[in-house]
């Protein structure tokens, strides 16, 4: 009977917990519900608890931003399709072979970065082989088709806003010509690979996210024709990109949380030797950053996902609670997680712990670092507070 009582008190409880995720108790218990609150925490409670990383294969073909580059041995290799946007005249003059291309450029606007843009570098090459950006991986990256022909014409002009750099004229030409003629499917795109030297990553708006076309990376052609000048563009119409690192280490003291390459943790304490009589008011998860190792780029993203396991042997989520979500406060990061201890108490199988990881991880590589489980300074480890109310008092 007293823990019906417990789960419904809960769930009256619960709904001011989540408004506020980052105070303990904020809009959950009242000046009098306080004082006859007590509140337990992991490290004082001495709670059995674990910590282990893992990597999860994620979609970035879905993501709001590509990435181009490399830094911290983590390599970006981007996909781009362009859809070229000919004029009826020119699509004339083109089927009429009097078409001469001036100058091929592309730019790529730039929304995030991480490293020196002066230690950025890449290549361009045309791709041969199909592709979507649904399904495609690593090992598919391996297979794929190209020419072995870097298109970039001469240096690469580099702001925090905006890469910019010749190409040669002739692929740009061919593909006009199979777009006119209806060949448009020869047009494969370009492949963006970091060159061996790189020490920064560049993202651009990816085509599922940008509101409009000026906004996307693009080819622009200066071309003559008929003694006239005019300026074609080709815009991106399908992108993706894949993040790879050739020796990922997981150290078992550790906390890594890095966006693209997907890596995330498991974490788990033992509640067992919570009172058997207590109704759960609030409980909020602290854990502890080391600065040294993080990285974190011009975007912040560095809030941190949180949630409860459904079956933590296969990495499957419980969809029945939202994600809770634990935000910076200098170097710790704290958040509301009531919900999911409860979740853990109404059953002894279902406390299977919770997975960790980084918000908006498909679209940079910012990696955040946290003390582990194993921690040797047990004040440092993950924290977990609960507040409790007797029912006996």
């Amino acid at each position: 009977m007293k823990k019906f009582l417990s789960l419904v008190l809960f769930g009256l409880l619960t709904i001011g917990c989540q408004e506020s995720p980052t105070a303990v108790g904020g809009g959950i218990l009242n000046s009098s519900d306080l004082l006859n609150a007590q509140s337990i925490n992991s490290f004082d409670g001495n709670f059995i608890q674990h910590s282990s990383g893992f990597r999860k294969p994620i979609n970035l073909g879905s993501a709001n931003r590509v990435l181009i580059g490399k830094y911290d041995g983590v390599s970006a290799t981007s996909l781009i399709k362009f859809n070229f946007v000919i004029p009826d005249s020119v699509a004339l003059a083109v089927q009429n072979n009097n078409v001469t291309i001036s100058k091929s450029w592309i730019e790529l606007p730039v929304t995030y970065k991480i490293g020196d843009l002066a230690n950025l570098g890449f290549t361009v090459k045309k791709i041969l082989g199909a592709w979507t950006s649904i399904g495609f991986t690593e090992d598919s990256l391996a297979h794929l088709s190209i020419v072995d022909q870097n298109l970039i014409s001469g240096s690469v002009n580099k702001t925090d806003t905006l890469i910019k750099f010749n190409v040669e004229n002739f692929f740009a030409y061919e593909w006009m010509k199979n777009q006119v003629n209806n060949n448009s499917s020869f047009n494969k795109g370009l492949i963006f690979q970091p060159t061996i030297s790189s020490n920064s990553v560049i993202g651009v708006p990816a085509l599922y996210a940008a509101r409009f076309k000026d906004q996307l990376p693009k080819i622009i052609c200066e071309l003559k024709y008929d003694g006239k000048t005019d300026t074609v563009f080709a815009y991106s119409s399908a992108d993706l990109h894949i993040a790879s690192k050739s020796s990922i280490n997981l150290p078992n003291d550790e906390i890594i949380l890095q966006a693209s390459l997907g890596l995330r943790s498991r974490l788990s304490f033992d509640l067992s030797t919570l009172p058997a009589n207590a109704i759960i008011s609030a409980a909020k998860l602290v854990l502890y950053r080391d600065s040294s190792k993080t990285m974190i780029g011009t975007i912040s993203a560095d809030s941190v996902f949180v949630n409860a396991f459904y079956d933590s042997t296969k990495d499957s989520v419980y969809t029945g609670l939202d994600s809770r979500v634990l935000v910076r406060k200098g170097n710790t990061y704290e958040g509301a997680i009531t919900d999911i201890v409860q979740y853990w108490l109404t059953a002894i199988n279902k406390n299977q712990g919770v997975q960790l990881r980084i918000v908006s991880e498909d679209a940079n590589i910012n990696k955040i670092v946290f003390r582990g489980s194993k921690y040797f300074d047990a004040a440092y480890r993950p924290r977990l507070i609960i507040f409790l109310s007797n029912l006996d008092s």
